[in-house]
């Protein structure tokens, strides 16, 4: 007590501040077997800043505790900062206790393994506030009591906000030395000699200037106090150098394609003393992000090889950045897969459609239906260009030398303008390697296909199984091609409801017989756009027996399920169909000495053609087919309102052909590339079996055995001009 003490009017409040969560980090070192576990535990304030040992009270003042056993202290000074506490492996509750205050934290720790724990307490203030009337000219002293409150001790931040109502002096707020505990309550005050001490509230209060008479004047005063210190007093232990961020990022997938969609993940960048707040992405290719996630998707629209770099920023205003090369290059005469909306099948690896790259121009060669065609790389690969919106696609390079890649363009581009081969699709390949004078008419793989065996003089055959046919799928497989990127940002299917396909577990091959007497068989197809091929459809390592028809005609469809040579009659099979989206089990584990001597049957009743759902296509659906004539841009699901019958993005032609083939449905023997007509194409294929003696069902020859006798010969040339000349 200092000369007069006056009893002052105490006004307390308490404000609660909350601040950032729990923070943990774990630092983890590798150790041999054997080695000691360890534990490093930081205890901080809500700035950051570690809790330290107070000078006059205990040697510690933060206890750290395995479960309930007292195993540490805190920090006290620079060596005990970062000292490590042995542990033993296993799950442990980590507890640190601090001025009646507890947090915890669970981990599991290896052996060897060094964890670094931090705790940042959060912070409750009280604010002292008084007045004293002042009626002596100086030297008056004045203490007050502090309430206990929900904390053991209270840490004053040496700062005392003073104001007078009157007069012309400048007043000085000193505090009082005297140790003494007041009210109970630990009252500590950081001095200017660098240390805590003990103190209840009291001050001396000085002025200096114009002294007037304070009688009728008052000084009023704030002390901010705190249950967590405010600063790391006097332990020798400093906040540790700010330390800038790291930065880190991956992407996917693996091997990306120019084209498809990139996902740049920064994830992996962190702080190590604070907290990432910006993410700035710079692609190389003249566009930037600045985010404060860290995934972002991109996509490159030229092949090349493109500097990504990321720079992160940390609440301190630190940055750092990272590099990496996205090599998206593509050569004259890599292979471009697609999967299209027109497949079925839900092998995700399983490729519908193939074209070969052309460096100098950026296009893909291709056969369509159209014909052959080159279309610009980014109409083609891209995600919703053109209203194809390729979302599977895959880049192939072929194992050979530069000079027959170039070959292979060369043969590609010498196609265009050629028509798309129906009569051959998924029924067998041209065997010319050569200049291939007599080719006309390409299917997609076939077109690949025949480019590199004739660029290689033979050399480089892309049919993986060499079953007489050639797919984009026996492409992707064949030992001659690497994969060298791919995008799959979905997976397309076709919609069910005009497409019939079915299925049989081997060992048999079937024959699929339509409503209007076409066959369709591994070896032959009279089914406009069916294919049949043996795929590995659920990725066991064993192939199926697969068929798909699009558009099915409305009627009776028959199956003959006949064996495979080396099957034995006690081997079983099953058979599935599914039509009109509906799935039907046909035969399931039937022995192969138990097939049927009839065939198995199954109903289409959807007309993909009956645009009116009438029943039958007539004159109305031509109507609302020709409305949307050479319409372009059609996409899933719609498919300009159905008119785009082969899914193609065009009401074209062949949409055409599929309509009158649904409608005008007669078949003509004769007309053996299924164009609607006995032309001379026909007589080129019945020409090519003439005199043939081997003609056997269900092939007879590619039809042109037309009386089945079992050779081609003047009966079925009598037949064949009769249809010609009679216009069919």
């Amino acid at each position: 007590m200092r000369n007069k003490a006056y009893s002052l009017l105490l006004f307390a409040g308490i404000l609660s501040i909350l601040v950032p969560a729990v923070v943990l980090t774990v630092a983890v070192q590798a150790g041999e077997s054997g080695e000691t576990s360890y534990i490093i535990v930081h205890a901080l304030n809500p700035e950051g800043i570690e809790i330290a040992s107070i000078e006059g009270m205990d040697t510690h003042c933060v206890e750290i505790y395995d479960g309930d056993t007292l195993i540490g202290y805190g920090a006290y000074n620079s060596a005990t900062h970062n000292q490590p506490i042995t542990i033993s492996t296993g799950s442990h509750t980590i507890k640190v206790k601090f001025n009646g205050m507890t947090m915890e934290q669970s981990i599991n720790i290896s052996e060897g393994e060094t964890q670094t724990l931090i705790f940042t307490f959060t912070r409750t203030e009280y604010f002292l506030e008084d007045e004293v009337r002042a009626h002596e000219p100086s030297g008056w002293a004045w203490e007050t009591n502090i309430p206990s409150q929900d904390f053991p001790t209270w840490f004053t931040q040496g700062i005392a906000t003073c104001t007078i109502e009157d007069g012309g002096m400048e007043i000085t707020l000193l505090w009082g030395l005297s140790p003494q505990y007041s009210g109970g309550v630990t009252v500590l005050w950081y001095s200017s000699d660098f240390s805590y001490h003990f103190h209840s509230i009291s001050a001396n209060i000085t002025y200096t200037g114009v002294v007037y008479r304070l009688e009728n004047n008052s000084i009023s005063w704030t002390i901010k106090m705190s249950s967590v210190p405010y600063d790391l007093l006097g332990t020798g232990v400093g906040k540790e150098e700010n330390q800038p961020p790291v930065a880190s990022f991956t992407y996917s997938p693996e091997n990306p394609m120019v084209g498809g969609n990139i996902i740049f993940d920064a994830s992996e960048s962190y702080d190590p003393d604070g907290t990432i707040i910006s993410y700035e992405w710079d692609f190389g290719d003249g566009h930037s992000e600045n985010l404060t996630v860290p995934v972002v998707p991109h996509v490159f629209e030229t092949p090349d090889v493109y500097p990504v770099t990321l720079t992160v920023a940390d609440n301190d205003g630190l940055t750092s950045f990272a590099s990496k090369e996205i090599n998206l290059t593509l050569k004259n005469g890599d292979l471009i897969l697609c999967r299209s909306y027109k497949s079925i099948i839900p092998n995700v690896d399983f490729w519908t459609h193939i074209g070969i790259y052309v460096e100098q121009s950026n296009q893909i060669v291709e056969a369509l239906e159209r014909g052959v065609v080159a279309t610009p790389l980014a109409e083609w690969s891209w995600v919703g260009k053109n209203g194809r919106n390729e979302t599977c696609v895959r880049a192939l390079r072929v194992k050979t030398d530069d000079s027959t890649r170039d070959k292979a363009v060369n043969f590609a581009l010498a196609q265009i303008g050629k028509s798309y081969d129906f009569g051959s699709l998924f029924i067998n390949k041209k065997q010319e390697a050569g200049e291939c004078s007599l080719c006309k008419k390409w299917y997609c793989s076939e077109l690949v296909w025949a480019a590199y065996l004739s660029a290689s003089n033979g050399q480089i055959n892309l049919d993986q199984d060499e079953k007489g046919l050639v797919s984009p799928d026996d492409i992707n497989k064949d030992n001659d091609v690497e994969m060298i990127g791919e995008h799959k940002e979905a997976i397309p299917q076709r919609v069910y409801w005009n497409i019939l396909w079915g299925e049989a577990h081997s060992p048999v091959d079937l024959e699929i017989t339509d409503p209007h007497g076409f066959t369709l068989t591994k070896q032959h197809s009279e089914i406009l756009g069916a294919t049949y091929d043996e795929v590995d459809i659920d990725a066991d390592g064993e192939t199926e027996d697969l068929f798909v028809i699009p558009n099915p005609k409305v009627g009776q469809y028959l199956i003959n399920v006949i064996p495979e040579p080396n099957a034995l009659p006690t081997d079983t099979y099953t058979l599935e169909a599914t039509v009109d989206g509906q799935t039907m089990v046909l035969a399931q584990d039937v022995q192969i000495q138990d097939i049927p001597s009839q065939p198995y049957e199954f109903e289409s009743k959807l007309n993909p053609a009956d645009f009116d759902n009438d029943g039958d296509v007539d004159f109305y659906d031509y109507a609302a087919f020709a409305s949307r004539w050479m319409s372009a841009n059609c996409h899933y699901p719609d498919w300009c309102e159905g008119k785009d019958l082969d899914y193609s993005g065009l009401v074209d032609f062949m949409d055409l052909s599929i309509f009158t083939e649904n409608w005008l449905w007669e078949k003509i023997p004769a007309d053996f590339d299924i164009d609607g007509d006995v032309d001379f194409v026909d007589y080129t294929v019945f020409a090519n079996h003439w005199m043939k003696q081997d003609c056997a069902e269900p092939n007879w020859c590619s039809g042109a055995d037309l009386d089945k006798s079992g050779s081609v010969d003047l009966f079925d040339l009598a037949e064949f001009a009769e249809l010609w000349l009679e216009g069919r």
